[in-house]
């Protein structure tokens, strides 16, 4: 009887995994386009869902796209006040949803939970205001439910002036929002509660124009934004990282040994 509670608890950890690959390039016939696809292959090679989205729509793709158009990166006023309207106090000090339902339903019976009686630590058992998710465009709404239902999440794009393109930025700014990403008190900022905690796993695949000593030293922002930034927000127990330095000077077997690599990570990726 006392293993019990303890079979509840991590009974979705064994589960199959559920992996959301975003991908940010501009071309379809791009090396990029060819690392997301290898990262999708290697990826269902192993016993789990795989979820793909680009945020740029090429015209033969809409099916990978949030609202099949390419995604809008840019915070409108509306967006901000809606954002803004997601702050909820007083925060819950709760264990976390074990169960992540399909977001599809939007119905605030779907998000009822049972959690455990209070504990000490500072993680909200709050879950994403249901009515006040509806009132965002589409392409968010859509992108929230592909959050909530991920266990896994994997970003592939170019490192373009030692950061991410302006599109996945827009990703982070738009979709990352209050009750979702994180939890917090308007009254209380400095107290951040994560959000994500059903994402055990990230991956980054990406290029590099400058040798990798200069993207040192510069600072690599794409990849801290991810590790730094979103990570503390998840239960996250290893962040891969795939990148090839100095893009615009390196052999065609070099490439080539690249996207073995990025394939052979996926195929394991859930194995590690």
């Amino acid at each position: 009887m006392y293993y019990y509670p303890y079979l509840f608890i991590f009974v979705p950890f064994v589960s199959a995994m559920r992996t959301l690959v975003i991908h940010a390039h501009p071309s379809p016939c791009s090396f990029s386009r060819a690392l997301f696809n290898n990262v999708v292959k290697g990826l269902n090679e192993q016993n789990g869902e795989v979820r793909v989205r680009s945020l740029y729509c090429y015209g033969n793709n809409n099916d990978e796209c949030y609202d099949k158009k390419t995604f809008q990166p840019i915070i409108t006023e509306r967006d901000l006040c809606m954002y803004n309207n997601l702050n909820r106090p007083p925060l819950r000090s709760i264990f976390p949803p074990i169960f992540v339902p399909n977001f599809e339903e939007r119905s605030s019976e779907e998000f009822v939970r049972k959690a455990p009686p209070s504990s000490p630590i500072f993680i909200p058992g709050n879950i994403p205001d249901v009515e006040k998710l509806q009132e965002f465009d589409n392409d968010i709404i859509e992108a929230v439910e592909d959050l909530l239902w991920c266990t896994s999440l994997v970003f592939v794009y170019p490192t373009w002036w030692y950061g991410m393109p302006a599109i996945l930025k827009g990703y982070f700014d738009r979709v990352m929002i209050p009750g979702v990403a994180f939890h917090y008190d308007r009254q209380h900022q400095y107290i951040i509660a994560p959000g994500l905690t059903h994402i055990t796993k990230i991956g980054i695949v990406t290029t590099y124009g400058a040798p990798a000593p200069i993207v040192f030293i510069k600072g690599d922002l794409g990849r801290q934004l991810i590790t730094n930034g979103l990570a503390p927000h998840c239960r996250v127990k290893r962040i891969h990282h795939n990148g090839l330095y100095n893009m615009d000077h390196v052999t065609e077997s070099q490439r080539n040994k690249f996207l073995a690599d990025v394939l052979h990570t996926y195929i394991r990726f859930g194995k590690e």
